[in-house]
């Protein structure tokens, strides 16, 4: 991420060195140089082009104090009513995108090494294992023809959006 952000700054026309001068060169220019890669960039988020920019935690006034989370629990957020909320298939739309940062695996999970494929990917083998236990294949009806996709989408639901809701 590092070094993304740094060739990004490089590319926009700023200097490398995370500093002041690079801070107020960033904040100079116009949104169009953040909302697609430059020309130039030679460095791109690993998930590009589906999730190509995150929150960064900058600890200025002008970005994000801290992980959103952590400025929740100590009550330095806007305090304005908030609606949470997540939908049975939430996940679906990204399961097929998965297999776009995810190595060797099919466009779409087809089977049980497609799903242990993402879950290596993205969690230790002990969560993988404990994941497993919890979803199982027979419990789901197939989206298309593949019963594997509707788990790895429930799995990405629960893991993106109802896990985090909780914690909200």
């Amino acid at each position: 991420a590092e070094s993304m952000f740094k060739d990004w700054a490089v590319a926009t026309g700023c200097p490398a060195d995370v500093s002041s001068a690079q801070l107020v060169c960033l904040q100079g220019k116009n949104v169009s140089n953040f909302t697609k890669a430059p020309p130039n960039m030679t460095g791109m988020s690993p998930s590009f082009p589906l999730f190509p920019v995150g929150p960064v935690v900058d600890g200025s006034e002008y970005g994000l104090l801290d992980i959103p989370n952590t400025l929740i629990e100590a009550g330095k957020h806007a305090k304005v009513p908030l609606l949470i909320g997540a939908n049975l298939d939430e996940g679906s739309i990204f399961e097929p995108l998965v297999a776009t940062i995810v190595p060797k695996m099919h466009l779409e999970a087809v089977d049980q090494t497609d799903v242990d494929l993402a879950l290596n990917w993205t969690f230790t083998a002990a969560d993988h294992a404990r994941i497993n236990q919890v979803y199982k294949v027979e419990e789901y009806q197939p989206i298309g023809s593949f019963p594997y996709q509707e788990l790895l989408a429930r799995a990405i639901r629960d893991f993106a959006f109802h896990c985090s809701n909780r914690r909200a």
